[in-house]
């Protein structure tokens, strides 16, 4: 039979050869049965683990007859001596990116499983790089050992490794009929072999010891349904992609955005509970200074989990690869300003000149009604109407109820002249244009402070131009960027590096909260990279969580519910009806029709306090002139 190969994913794909004419040897090609859904990749790295003093056997010469017919990029043989990462060169890392099947072959007489576990353990190290290894041990034994192989597959579990199974291949020269019909076998001229597969389900806890026959499927897909294991979700504060509200108790109040219905939907696909931990960035070893390389180290160090946060790559190693999902969004760094109005001076000039020329028109209003006695023609107005529908008409009000009256038309007249003034005002609202930071140069002369998130700052400024280092001269680094969307807004002190997406949301924001547009996205770009979940160093879910992700970026729903902001800006319309996060300057075209009402009042009280202290000093006047004259007719008729 002739030999292929085949490459799926993380595993080789093996087809034996013909032993001595009698059975054919189809070990490992049920694994095209299994894996065919998964695109090949380009490189192979083949394990193999060999004993100081090796014995010639026909299975193990034939396995490294093929392997070594493979051509492999590498075939390394693993030593007593458990690995570890800092002992690779940079080149064997590149190579332990890739695909790989960890295969392993040798005599088993049951007992201790310390070399086992030691050869489990060298696996291990060396597919940290790959999520979707495999591994494969094969064990020549004499008789059978189900519950010392369930211990095995139990410790392998407990080091992470989910796809690996045994074969065990056993030597029983006294059954060969029997064994011939119950086990897939072969033999040559001295010995028969018959072929057990031994699996393990983490999920379910159980264990499986099946005959090897054509078509089995070695390595089952367990983790498609993962039975409610519990899965550690690392929360992030990351507007507008996803909140956390924390209950005092430190349990999750509530979670809203793109980010987390995300995870719901991951975790009803693949059946797994997930587990809110404390946020990443309230651990100890998390602070300000925490850098980009810094949370990859860090992350390294956890288990099984995913972080429920849109990240760029924070490194330029491709090591970071094994840690991140397929891309779920595009993310281009900008800067998010504050925005400085260009206004239109005419307009202004002529919205002040407005309330003037109404100031005016009411003044002379005002002369006009008292030189015409306008008050009391509309005493005499209201006296023909009382006439005419047989009211009783009493005597006509002394002159400071007239005055009253025409206080009362005053106010009726200012109260007019604040909507005129308002329409006016508004065209030179209209009038403002947002300034274009087109160059960092622009940004710079602002005199707005530079903040930026620690993780990102190692990777914005590792290739900086002679202008971005000027910049980066007065950055500040932070690890909650909202602080800095704030200042921005409160202050106009301050400039944001923040993704378009990030900037679009806090743009819109600003305008539900202030009415107006109070921040802008400037046109130089850092970089652009695309963004997506971090998750555990080993994780056997990568393969289906990616799988459920291109479905949803296929079907545009991923798009949609990361582009549109409405869950979060309704929650932010909601806050500023029961008056709790209306911030910011005072509006300033309310102010100044406040400030012209008020004067309209406060001229008009003083037209009336006038009117009444000169119709009382005219009335001591007409008194003393009456006294007067009262007297001189008196003294000439003595």
């Amino acid at each position: 039979m002739k030999t292929d190969l085949i490459v799926h994913s993380t595993i080789i794909i093996i087809s034996m050869n013909i032993i001595h004419c009698y059975v054919v040897i189809e070990q490992l090609d049920s694994l095209t049965k299994s894996l065919s859904d998964i695109k090949p990749l380009h490189t192979t790295l083949v394990f193999t683990y060999s004993n100081t003093q090796k014995n010639s056997d026909i299975i193990m010469d034939i396995l490294y007859n093929e392997i070594l017919h493979w051509k492999p990029m590498k075939l390394i043989e693993m030593t007593d001596q458990v690995p570890n990462e800092r002992d690779f060169e940079s080149s064997e890392l590149v190579i332990l990116y890739s695909s790989m099947l960890l295969l392993s072959y040798k005599d088993y007489i049951g007992g201790s499983q310390e070399q086992i576990y030691h050869i489990i353990s060298c696996m291990k190290v060396y597919s940290m790089q790959t999520p979707d290894d495999y591994f494969l041990i094969m064990l020549k034994t004499l008789d059978t050992f189900d519950e010392e192989i369930e211990d095995i597959l139990k410790f392998a579990w407990s080091e992470d490794i989910l796809n690996i199974i045994i074969l065990e291949i056993q030597h029983d020269i006294n059954n060969l009929y029997e064994s011939s019909h119950n086990y897939y076998s072969f033999m040559n001229t001295e010995h028969l072999y018959t072929m057990k597969v031994h699996q393990y389900d983490p999920f379910l806890k159980k264990f499986y010891h099946k005959p090897f026959t054509p078509g089995i499927s070695l390595f089952p897909d367990f983790a498609k349904d993962m039975h409610g294991f519990p899965l550690s979700i690392y929360p992030l504060q990351q507007v507008p992609f996803g909140i956390v509200a924390w209950n005092k108790d430190a349990s999750v109040r509530a979670k809203i955005g793109a980010s987390y219905r995300l995870i719901e939907y991951l975790a009803k696909e693949l059946n797994f509970t997930p587990i809110i931990e404390k946020s990443l960035y309230s651990r100890s070893d998390v602070s300000i200074n925490t850098t980009g390389p810094a949370t990859i180290a860090l992350l390294q160090k956890l288990g099984h989990f995913v972080v429920a946060g849109i990240a760029p790559h924070q490194t330029e190693d491709i090591a970071e690869e094994v840690l991140r999902l397929r891309p779920i969004i595009p993310i281009d760094l900008g800067i998010l300003m504050p925005i400085d109005y260009y206004i239109n001076e005419q307009k202004i000039q002529d919205a002040i000149g407005s309330g003037i020329l109404t100031l005016i028109i009411t003044t002379i209003v005002w002369l006009v009604a008292v030189l015409m006695r306008v008050e009391r023609k509309i005493w005499n107005l209201y006296f023909i109407l009382r006439l005419l529908f047989s009211i009783p008409v009493r005597d006509q009000p002394r002159r400071p109820s007239q005055r009253v009256l025409f206080f009362l038309v005053v106010m009726i007249g200012f109260t007019f002249s604040k909507e005129i003034y308002s329409s006016l005002a508004n065209i030179g609202v209209d009038s403002i244009k947002e300034n274009d930071y087109n160059t960092i140069e622009e940004i710079k002369d602002s005199g707005c402070t530079p903040m930026i998130l620690s993780v990102l700052f190692t990777r914005t400024f590792a290739h900086a131009t002679e202008v971005e280092l000027h910049l980066k001269e007065n950055i500040v680094p932070t690890y909650k960027i909202n602080e800095c969307i704030d200042a921005a807004i409160n202050y106009r002190n301050t400039c944001c590096l923040v993704s378009s997406l990030e900037g679009a949301f806090y743009r819109m924001k600003s305008q539900v909260i202030q009415g107006e547009y109070k921040l802008t996205f400037a046109k130089p770009i850092f970089w652009s990279d695309h963004g997506t979940f971090n998750i555990g160093k080993h994780a056997f879910y990568k393969r289906h969580m990616n799988r459920v992700i291109s479905h949803l970026s296929e079907a545009g729903i991923i798009k949609r519910s990361y582009t549109h902001f409405s869950e979060l800006l309704t929650g932010v319309i909601r806050k500023r009806e029961k008056g709790k996060e209306i911030v910011g300057d005072s509006h300033a075209l309310l102010s100044q029709i406040y400030a012209i009402e008020i004067l309209g009042w406060a001229i008009a009280i003083i037209v009336f306090l006038g009117e009444l202290f000169s119709y009382h000093c005219q009335y001591r006047v007409d008194r003393i002139f009456v006294v007067c004259k009262r007297n001189w007719k008196n003294s000439r008729f003595k």
